[in-house]
């Protein structure tokens, strides 16, 4: 299997049972053209210890135990992959979801990021576009936000947080459970919305850290320090004129409705 991301050409090489996980977990990323320039390399093995997965980069070299559910592993390579890509490319790889707008983009972030997938979602279903459900490739030079189209894994635990565009989405996906009976959808965006979820790029123009905080009205504060990947921590994305804030929860229509006005106020001055 070879796919195109970020402009990098991946060669997935892994038994069939992983890539036909890893064909619909991509099923919107590029294909890689016959004779493309191959510029990293994912083996993936098994043996009666381990899954193995071995890259291009330090990085992406990963270790699974051998009764890992086939969706952990396609999530494994998914990362390793990711590492590879930004290393090739020069860029900074980051946990984060990413919508975009009008060419600008907006990074969820923290240890809540279960919140940031679903408020990416309901942004999504109000005309948003995705650049990254759970990673994100960001050039650090230019802070351009570049596509990763993975689908949206989503827990059980907040299935019913989805708006309501999502629901044929939700019906369509596959769900799996892990060895530790975590049930998750591997949702398809794509099903939520007739046009098409992705943009290809974004410059970052904020960063919104989720906090983990739920009270009945959603706020936003200033952010205390923290790193976004590499040298883009909290100083040098304020100095480069990219906010960064720390999102309280209301309910997820609420805090939507306080982030696009904010948003709106951001772009506006």
């Amino acid at each position: 299997m070879c796919v195109t991301i970020a402009g990098v050409d991946v060669s997935i090489r892994a038994p069939r049972t992983v890539l036909a996980i890893l064909d619909r977990t991509l099923a919107h990323a590029r294909r890689a053209p016959a004779g493309a320039s191959i510029r990293a390399t994912i083996e993936v093995d098994r043996d009666e210890f381990a899954w193995r997965i071995n890259g291009s980069s330090q990085k992406s070299m990963k270790v699974l135990g051998a009764g890992s559910a086939l969706p952990q592993v396609g999530g494994a390579v998914v990362s390793a992959v990711i590492a590879d890509v930004a290393e090739a490319a020069r860029l900074s790889a980051c946990r984060a979801a990413v919508v975009e707008r009008d060419g600008l983009a907006v990074a969820f972030v923290g240890d809540d990021w279960e919140s940031g997938l679903v408020l990416a979602a309901h942004l999504h279903a109000r005309g948003w576009r995705l650049l990254g459900g759970d990673y994100a490739l960001i050039d650090r030079t230019t802070l351009t936000v570049l596509a990763i189209r993975k689908l949206l894994y989503v827990t059980l635990s907040v299935l019913e947080e989805l708006p309501t565009t999502y629901r044929r989405a939700v019906e369509a996906s596959p769900w799996y459970t892990t060895s530790r009976d975590i049930a998750f959808y591997a949702v398809d965006p794509g099903l939520a919305r007739p046009t098409s979820p992705w943009a290809e790029s974004g410059r970052l123009r904020a960063v919104l850290k989720l906090n983990g905080h739920v009270s009945e009205f959603p706020s936003l504060e200033r952010s205390d320090y923290f790193a976004l990947g590499g040298d883009m921590d909290h100083d040098a994305l304020e100095r480069a004129g990219v906010p960064v804030a720390e999102v309280s929860l209301g309910n997820y229509v609420s805090t939507c409705d306080l982030l696009q006005r904010w948003f709106q106020a951001l772009v506006s001055g």
